[in-house]
């Protein structure tokens, strides 16, 4: 259905998702709660699902919009804080999207080998959409990259998650129905 633990010598490894954006206080903990919100509905898919910032400082609760809206949705945010990007936290990702293509390309400058597990969230989803269900029971990363050879470039504003800071709770709730829509091919293959 998803992405396939890895086995190491009878040892599942989970698969690692970590979402990074700027600070670490709007689009990524946002992200990383809606998704780890959405996995917790499917106790059989096995993943880590956490967030970071290029600039983060440490410890720093998230926005309270974002703290608004994930309790609006009854996702539990308490003891949450930021936290910075480390090449670490890259080494051990099995997968990293990205709210901006500037992310992206950040991430891949501090560790070259990560260019083949990073790329814009909504990107991403837009490839596991155009996957299509030949490909519906393979590995996530394999239906990504089947799905892009299905589809066409996208413009960079439609690739990138716009930050909500500076705006009203509204603008918040239209990010996390983005996510919501981004997140749905992760967890139930488009058919």
């Amino acid at each position: 259905m998803t992405q396939e633990p890895l086995d190491t010598g009878g040892l599942v490894q989970p698969f690692r998702v970590l979402l990074v954006c700027e600070a670490n206080h709007c689009r990524s903990p946002l992200a990383e709660h809606l998704l780890r919100a959405q996995i917790s509905q499917h106790p059989a898919v096995p993943w880590v699902v956490s967030s970071a910032g290029l600039r983060a400082p440490d410890g720093v609760p998230a926005h309270p919009h974002v703290e608004r809206v994930l309790r609006e949705r009854g996702v539990n945010s308490e003891g949450w804080v930021s936290r910075g990007l480390s090449p670490q936290l890259v080494t051990d990702a099995d997968l990293i999207l990205t709210a901006e293509l500037a992310h992206r390309r950040h991430i891949v400058r501090l560790q070259p080998a990560a260019v083949a597990k990073t790329f814009p969230l909504l990107t991403f989803a837009t490839w596991l959409r155009n996957a299509g269900p030949a490909v519906s029971s393979a590995p996530l990363l394999d239906r990504a990259m089947f799905g892009r050879a299905r589809t066409q470039p996208m413009a960079p504003r439609t690739e990138e998650l716009a930050d909500p800071l500076g705006h009203s709770l509204r603008r918040f709730r239209a990010c996390a129905r983005l996510l919501d829509d981004a997140f749905e091919p992760f967890i139930s293959p488009v058919s």
